[in-house]
């Protein structure tokens, strides 16, 4: 069982204790089998997600506004805004953004930009579409309610395929800025030994 009074925040990383309006929302959750709820870190005034562990689940309901993010082998969930809401004191106008990812951080400023990850993770990974299916409207939605099996197997595939397509990319990304940072280099060099035989022959 869920220990119910505090939350590990997946941005700042800080442990911080759960408000008693937040550890209510967090009982109706179970209740419900949901498998998390959006929470506001109070230390660093962030979105992000309280995952609920059930000892034995056979589905588990996702709220409808949560879809499951795109970036590569993240399993966490984004939330799609509805309607205007309140973020320091100040009205944020995000009608069909899908902001902060509770794992990773991503966010889209468009329901289209979303659809558009979407559409290019199912075309290059067949176990995206366990969890994602296109909408009356044209979006694509997540997959209501989850099975908890299909749920863990999902994760486990997103590890072992696209985690090995990811330290590939970092790893060309990280050999593209040695090269950059080595052609750098040899740029300066040259503009400097240029300067070098212009004084000379001065």
């Amino acid at each position: 069982m869920n220990n119910q009074d505090y939350g590990k925040c997946t941005k700042c990383k800080n442990t911080y204790k759960l408000s008693v309006w937040y550890k209510r929302k967090i009982r109706e959750a179970i209740k419900d089998r949901y498998a998390g709820i959006m929470v506001v870190c109070p230390i660093c005034r962030d979105d992000t997600m309280y995952y609920i562990k059930y000892a034995k689940r056979d589905n588990v309901n996702v709220p409808k506004n949560l879809i499951r993010c795109p970036e590569m082998f993240c399993p966490g969930y984004l939330i799609i805004e509805d309607k205007p809401y309140i973020k320091k004191g100040v009205k944020v106008d995000v009608r069909n953004a899908a902001r902060h990812c509770g794992e990773c951080g991503r966010s889209f400023a468009t329901r289209k930009a979303l659809d558009d990850a979407i559409e290019k993770m199912v075309a290059k990974y067949a176990h995206r579409k366990m969890v994602y299916k296109k909408g009356k409207n044209g979006h694509w939605e997540n997959v209501f309610p989850e099975k908890s099996k299909d749920s863990e197997r999902y994760e486990e595939l997103l590890e072992e395929i696209e985690m090995v397509d990811w330290d590939k990319e970092q790893a060309k990304k990280k050999s593209a800025k040695k090269t950059a940072k080595a052609t750098g280099k040899s740029a300066i060099k040259k503009t400097s030994t240029k300067k070098s035989v212009k004084k000379k022959a001065t």
